[in-house]
C-alpha cells in the first residue's frame, strides 16, 4: 500500500481543511485524496470519483469535500461508502488500494484507522473550560454464561421466608398432594422477538456492564492517533487549546488510564499541535503537516 494517512474527527473539527493544507504543500508527488463514509447496513462498499453528483440529484450524495481536494491539488479524488456491519476501515483501505497508482494517499474517515495506515491523525476543537477529556460511562465489559447468571440470581431463602413457609421439605410427599405440572403439560410461550433474544443470550451470554472511562466525543479518534491537531479559529481560543493539550499529554502519561480508554496507538506519546488551519501561513499547521509527512514516509 502507498504511504497512507487517515484523518478522523468530529464534523466541523477541521479534517477537510487539514487535508487541503496537506495537498497544497505537495508539489512533486502524485497524491490521492478520499472521503470514507461509514454506512451501517448498506451491504457492501462503493467507490465514486469526480464528477460527484453533477446533476444535483437528491438521491446521490454530494461530495463537496472532493471538489475542495481537487482544487487544492489532489491528482485523484474519490468517495468510498462501506458497511461497518460487514467490514472495518482497514479492510476497505486494502481493497481500494489494490488499484492505486499514487505516491501518497490521504483519507478523511468517520472512524479511527490503524495497523494498515502509515499515519493516523485526529483533529479536534479546544475543549470548553472545565470539560474533561475523559468521562465515566457504563458499557459492556464482559459476557457471563446464562447458566452461571441464573445460578447467581437464585438466592437462598431468608429467615423471614422460612418462618412464613416452614422448614424446607425433606423430600416426602403427602397423600394426594399436588405434584405440579409434568414436563410437557405446561410451557412459557414467547413471542418471536423474545425467542430471538433468548437465542442470543444462550449463544453470547449475559452482558455485564461497568462504569469505564471513555474519551470525549470530540477526541474519540485519539484511540489510534499518532498526530493530534487542536484546531483553533482565533487567538482567543489558544488558552483553551493549551489546556486541552495538557489533558491529552497527561492521559498518555497515565498508563492505567490510557489502557482503560483503549488507546491503540503504538506511540508512547503522539505529536500534539495547536494550529489555526484556516490560516495557510500558521506555524502550527506547517509543523503538524511536516510531522504527518515524516510518519508517512519513514515506513
Amino acid at each position: 500500500m502507498s504511504p497512507t494517512a487517515v484523518v478522523t474527527g468530529e464534523p466541523g473539527a477541521g479534517k477537510t481543511t487539514l487535508i487541503r493544507r496537506f495537498l497544497e504543500s505537495n508539489k512533486s508527488r502524485v497524491v490521492a485524496a478520499s472521503r470514507f463514509r461509514a454506512v451501517p447496513g448498506s451491504g457492501d462498499w462503493t467507490e465514486t470519483t469526480l464528477p460527484a453528483n453533477p446533476s444535483g440529484d437528491a438521491r446521490v450524495p454530494r461530495c463537496d469535500e472532493l471538489r475542495e481536494y481537487e482544487a487544492a491539488g489532489a491528482d485523484l479524488v474519490s468517495t468510498v461508502s462501506y458497511d461497518t456491519d460487514q467490514m472495518d476501515l482497514e479492510s476497505v483501505l486494502v481493497r481500494v488500494a489494490r488499484e492505486g497508482r499514487w505516491d501518497e494517499w490521504i483519507v478523511e474517515a468517520d472512524t479511527p484507522g490503524h495497523g494498515r495506515c502509515h499515519c493516523t491523525v485526529c483533529v479536534g476543537r479546544p475543549l470548553p473550560a472545565g470539560v474533561p477529556l475523559t468521562r465515566l460511562e457504563k458499557r459492556v465489559v464482559a459476557h457471563m454464561d446464562l447458566s452461571d447468571y441464573l445460578g447467581l440470581r437464585i438466592d437462598e431463602p431468608s429467615e423471614e421466608d422460612l418462618q412464613e413457609t416452614g422448614p424446607p421439605d425433606d423430600g416426602a410427599s403427602g397423600e394426594g398432594e399436588d405434584e405440579g405440572p409434568k414436563p410437557g403439560e405446561e410451557c412459557i410461550e414467547l413471542t418471536e422477538e423474545q425467542a430471538d433474544r433468548l437465542k442470543v443470550l444462550l449463544r453470547d451470554g449475559i452482558p455485564v456492564s461497568a462504569e469505564e472511562p471513555v474519551l470525549h466525543d470530540g477526541y474519540a479518534g485519539m484511540t489510534a492517533a499518532e498526530v493530534i491537531v487542536i484546531n483553533i479559529r482565533d487567538e482567543a481560543e489558544r488558552n483553551l487549546a493549551e489546556e486541552t493539550r495538557r489533558h491529552i499529554l497527561g492521559l498518555y502519561r497515565d498508563w492505567n488510564l490510557r489502557f482503560r480508554v483503549r488507546l491503540a496507538s503504538h506511540v508512547t506519546r503522539p505529536g500534539v499541535y495547536i494550529a489555526n488551519l484556516q490560516d495557510p501561513t500558521d506555524a502550527g499547521t506547517h509543523a503538524a503537516i511536516a510531522q504527518i509527512k515524516r510518519k508517512m514516509r519513514q515506513r
